[in-house]
């Protein structure tokens, strides 16, 4: 965070009880961080371009044929705003592979977790099977205290 933000980290390491031997004054002096071209692998820029060009053709694809299948970039926003404003409805069915989908339960949808076999089936547009015990029914009388909440 430093070199991005030098001021704000100065600021936080001042106020940060200090150690009994430590003489410095600040952390401003501190070089900048320098390439170290010892932790540059060739292989990953080309592993990298692969992975991106993979994501842009299933885009692609997806919109081509028209599957109606949600993407959404890296950077374009976090997942429980992006799930809540753009894919969840009341009475919805969401399949979605990050640990955070159930979210849209939020809005009365059933948005569940896959993982990757799961969510290959849901893309090739084969059957899901959701299974559910049976329902059991609460009845509660009385009143709820003013700290009752719905969690």
């Amino acid at each position: 965070m430093h070199p991005f933000m030098p001021f704000i980290t100065e600021e936080l390491w001042q106020r940060l009880p200090k150690r009994e031997n430590d003489t410095t004054k600040t952390i401003m002096l501190a070089p900048y961080p320098a390439f170290d071209a010892s932790l540059e692998f060739e292989t990953d820029a080309r592993e990298y371009e692969l992975g991106l060009s993979c994501a842009q053709g299933i885009r692609s694809l997806t919109s081509e044929y028209n599957y109606n299948i949600g993407f959404w970039k890296p950077g374009s926003g976090i997942i429980h705003q992006i799930l809540l404003e753009n894919y969840a409805f009341p009475g919805g069915l969401l399949i979605g592979t990050d640990s955070h989908t159930p979210n849209g339960g939020g809005l009365g949808m059933a948005a569940i977790g896959v993982g990757g076999a799961d969510a290959v089936d849901v893309m090739a547009n084969l059957p899901w099977e959701l299974k559910a015990p049976n329902v059991i029914g609460v009845k509660l009388t009385g009143e709820l205290s003013g700290w009752t909440s719905p969690k």
